[in-house]
């Protein structure tokens, strides 16, 4: 100032300042913790304060209390600036102290400041904070950080009514809540990378005395500030919004304090004191009512709690003793309970799925040793029982697997969300094995499918809901009729079995159907006397053998139901058990288990192409003893059920081409474009102008993308659709190898082989690229040589539709193909003649016959320069066979081949002289005389 008192200017102070703060809450709250833990940096050790405390009592713990609440009114960006130094002090604060309400009151600040650190947008700062900078102090004393954090966590959750002493526990409760506190606050600034800073860099436990470390202390007051029955629920909902950074200070105390101590050193179960792991226990019983009951109306924190909860679980994996985990996580589980509503369960998976990704989980579940021998003793099939099915034992052996599947298998059962989240589970498990470098060996591999025996008895438990597909034996002629030929029921009973054939349509379909069923007889596939009956769209049925009709009865039809609601389908479909069998099965259920109801919903079709896939991954990756005893010890019907899951990988991984995959894109981006909301403001002329040219590139752009995801897409399905037919090639394989016993009851005319041979048939009706159609005609050509009797002296069901299935590939388009299906087709007549003793090839003769007629209708056109090439192969094979020279063999193969052009011809000359009723009648004499010749 100068004359008069007039100002010339005027200046102002800002404080910048990383050690003093012009907060006054704040300030007071630095200046009294200073006070209090002066006497440490004298050296006279925590018990002083301890002493003092003890002996001031209430005064102390309610001047300590007021000064920790009082940070919630510290603004944000003041917490982030001092946010290290205000969480090591509350975390000193919360060590040094046994007064439960200053413990109770720093966890509600930490929770706070974490809080506000995460609504500013600070996340980070959390975690570097607990990565870098917090350190636990060395210390003998009996707890630790870990072990008070866990206590408060615990107190927060809990909402009953408690006894606290006020006196003890001020100090300590109003500590926590100003931690909570000022968590939030950080979280709120957006400066959640500080608090990231602080628990990795910043966070240290310093050399004490005191009889309380961070980890226990922090459990503690935690636990104290979630069960009080005044608890502030705010504080409770940002608790568990924030729960990861209380977790990752109890995680990373309790490290090092391992290591301050030379605990590291001693056992698991040594490493720890029982009474903070029953303080983590009750922590994580204290929050699971929270999860429970708030994932409605705290959808965000519950989420985030209860993945906080689950990545702790699962670094306690590395910490304490396993069994101790495993408790955790069997009690978070058992807090679950059937009918949970669906958030609730896709919350569980998420839990299990952090849990199971743990980089040891294969250690951790103990895959047992698979091999012959074991400490000198022969192994036995009894010995691997409990590891095929989801019993106790198994559970109890491998307890997350088992944890796992078991929820998987009851989640089937649930809604579609529910049921997709817990596939993808299992599936992105076994997906991480299969590409986990550290078990790559074909042995590692093997050790670790085995974890997932039980998976395929789950399937089969669900095999009726997996069958999306059509039957493969259902074809569709030119005139829309379906023939579906039924495999004959599984009977021990000397009758034979029947065809049963469905018609969809009139006139032309009933005696297309009709005549079917007559070149059945003429085949020998059904005996003239028991003939299988013509069942129609309506349910009545024609006999072949009489000209009466019959129509099911009222009281037949209410049987049935009752067979259908009854679900007794063992003894509907079998009469008997086979009798001499290669198999030592033991009756028990997959599951030891009660058995379940039976759904009929069907599963969507990913849910069908993730659980297959599954299945073969494991069944591809499984050692061939393992394998080879579950068939051993299954029922008659798993078996059967377990090839139909086979077979029906096949139709569900079968190559649709490139141009299928493009138009179902194209599909997918027109039905997204008419969902499209309106524009609401048009473009300005300018910009229509200035983007034409923009647009159009971008157009073409985008179908040169969608055209290159497509081929790679087409790419991925070729490849699969090859990976699966050789995965069930090689388990046809090795059942056949180890089987044949089994397969050859009654001459093959089982079930069993049935089913085994159909599935080698789907790779032909499926259509296969023509690298596996090269292992499939081997394939077929061992089981040829293996099984001569089953085709040559058994039913002629199974060389009728061998016979089928050849033609149709000797008139295939590719050359590869047919000369394979030329080769294997004059493998089965030689095989056929050498079978009568080089006396005839009768079966395989008529049952060409039969089947040119059942190609011819169903109108595919056999007279083509490609079958007449292929006919001429095989003549060139009998030809130039050295070893039949002297016998009658390339005769009957001559006469075989001409037989066939001629009903070729026949047939062709019979549709041009179709208006013809007298040219007709003839051809149709000449037809029937070559049949008889």
């Amino acid at each position: 100032m100068v004359d008069g008192g007039k100002e010339l200017f005027k200046v102002n102070f800002r404080l910048m300042s990383t050690v003093y703060t012009k907060d006054q809450h704040l300030q007071n709250f630095f200046v009294h913790c200073q006070k209090l833990l002066e006497n440490r940096i004298h050296g006279s050790g925590a018990e002083t304060l301890l002493q003092e405390e003890a002996s001031i009592g209430p005064q102390v713990g309610r001047e300590i209390s007021k000064l920790v609440k009082a940070l919630h009114a510290v603004d944000g960006s003041t917490v982030i600036h001092f946010l290290p130094t205000i969480l090591n002090q509350l975390l000193k604060l919360l060590v040094n102290t046994n007064s439960e309400e200053v413990s109770l009151n720093a966890v509600r600040v930490l929770i706070h400041v974490v809080n506000c650190v995460h609504e500013a947008g600070k996340e980070d700062v959390l975690h570097s904070y607990v990565q870098y900078m917090f350190v636990t102090e060395p210390s003998q004393a009996y707890n630790t950080v870990h072990e008070e954090l866990t206590k408060s966590l615990t107190n927060v959750l809990k909402t009953s009514n408690a006894d606290f002493n006020t006196n003890s526990e001020e100090v300590s409760l109003n500590a926590v809540r100003v931690l909570i506190h000022v968590v939030n606050c950080v979280h709120e600034a957006g400066k959640e990378d500080v608090l990231h800073s602080y628990v990795q860099y910043m966070f240290v436990t310093e050399p004490s005395q005191a009889y309380n470390t961070v980890h226990e202390e922090l459990t503690k007051s935690l636990t104290n500030v979630l069960k009080t029955s005044n608890a502030d629920f705010l504080v409770i909902h940002k608790l568990l919004h924030h729960a990861w950074f209380f977790f990752q200070l109890l995680v990373k105390s309790m490290a090092q304090h391992l290591l301050d101590t030379d605990r590291i050193k001693m056992q698991r179960h040594e490493r720890f004191s029982g009474e903070y792991l029953s303080g983590i226990h009750e922590l994580v019983h204290t929050m699971m009512p929270h999860i429970l009951h708030k994932f409605k109306e705290l959808r965000t924190e519950i989420r985030h709690a209860n993945q906080s909860l689950a990545h702790f679980c699962k670094r306690c994996f590395s910490l304490v003793d396993r069994g101790f985990v495993f408790k955790l996580v069997n009690s978070y589980l058992e807090a679950f309970k059937p009918g949970d509503e669906m958030e609730l369960q896709c919350l569980k998976f998420d839990f299990l799925e952090i849990i199971c990704s743990h980089e040891h989980f294969i250690a951790l579940n103990l895959p047992s040793l698979r091999g012959t021998y074991t400490r000198g003793h022969a192994k036995s099939t009894k010995d691997f029982e409990a590891e095929y099915n989801l019993s106790e034992e198994f559970c109890r052996d491998h307890f997350l697997v088992g944890a796992l599947l078991s929820e998987l298998r009851a989640a089937l059962t649930e809604v579609q969300k529910v049921r997709q989240r817990a596939i993808s589970v299992i599936c992105n498990l076994l997906a991480k094995h299969a590409f986990d470098d550290r078990i790559q060996g074909k042995a590692q591999q093997a050790r670790v499918v085995s974890l997932y025996l039980p998976l395929i008895a789950i399937l089969l438990e669900n095999i009726n809901r997996l069958n999306a597909t059509q039957e493969p034996t259902a074809r569709k002629s030119s005139s829309n009729s379906t023939l579906v030929e039924e495999a004959p029921p599984a009977s021990t009973s000397s009758t034979s079995h029947r065809n049963t054939i469905h018609l969809t349509d009139g006139g032309s379909s009933l005696r297309h159907s009709r005549d079917s069923n007559y070149l059945s007889i003429i085949a020998g596939q059904v005996p003239l006397h028991q003939s299988g009956g013509v069942t129609f769209a309506n349910g009545s049925s024609t006999s072949l053998g009489s000209e009466s009709s019959s129509v099911p009865s009222s009281s037949s039809i209410k049987d049935l139901d009752a067979f259908i609601k009854n679900g007794d389908v063992n003894n509907f479909t079998r009469e008997g058990s086979f009798a001499n069998k290669g198999h030592a099965r033991s009756q028990s259920l997959p599951f030891a288990s009660p058995a379940r109801p039976v759904r009929y919903d069907k599963f969507e079709p990913p849910e069908i192409r993730d659980l297959l896939v599954c299945f073969l991954y494991i069944i591809k990756q499984m050692n061939e003893d393992v394998l080879i005893g579950w068939w051993q010890q299954c029922r008659d019907s798993d078996l059967l059920d377990f090839f139909h899951l086979l077979e029906l990988c096949l139709h569900q991984f079968k190559y649709m081409g490139k141009k299928h995959i493009l138009k179902g894109r194209n599909q997918g981006a027109q039905a997204k474009a008419m969902t499209l909301p309106a524009r609401t403001t048009p473009p300005s002329f300018a910009q229509r102008c200035n983007s034409t040219y923009s647009e159009k590139a971008a157009m073409e752009n985008g179908v040169d993308v969608l055209e290159s995801d497509s081929f790679y897409q087409a790419l991925l399905e070729a490849n699969m659709a090859t990976e699966v037919g050789l995965i069930a090639l090689d388990v046809l394989g090795l059942y056949c190898g180890h089987f044949k016993d089994s397969l050859l009851f009654n001459d093959g005319d089982n079930p069993t082989m049935r089913r085994v041979f159909d599935i080698y048939l789907s790779f032909l009706e499926v259509g296969q690229s023509e690298n596996l159609l090269k292992h499939l005609f081997a394939a077929l050509r061992a089981f040829i040589n293996k099984f001569p009797v089953a085709l040559f002296q058994g039913s002629s069901f199974l060389c009728g539709k061998l016979c089928f299935e050849l033609l149709r590939c000797c008139n295939s388009k590719l050359s590869t193909v047919r000369n394979e299906a030329c080769a294997l087709l004059y493998l089965l007549m030689r095989s056929n003649f050498e079978f009568t003793g080089r006396k005839a090839l009768t079966r395989v003769h008529l049952q060409l016959i039969v089947s040119v007629s059942r190609l011819l209708g169903e109108v595919i056109g056999l007279n083509t320069a490609r079958f007449q090439e292929s006919l001429s192969i095989i003549n060139n094979y009998a030809t130039g066979d050295k070893a039949m020279q002297r016998s009658v063999f390339p005769n009957e193969v001559r006469d075989l081949t001409k037989k066939i052009r001629t009903v070729l011809m026949a047939t062709t000359q019979m549709r041009e002289h179709e208006n013809d009723p007298e040219m007709l009648v003839d051809l149709q004499h000449s037809l029937a005389n070559s049949y008889s010749a």
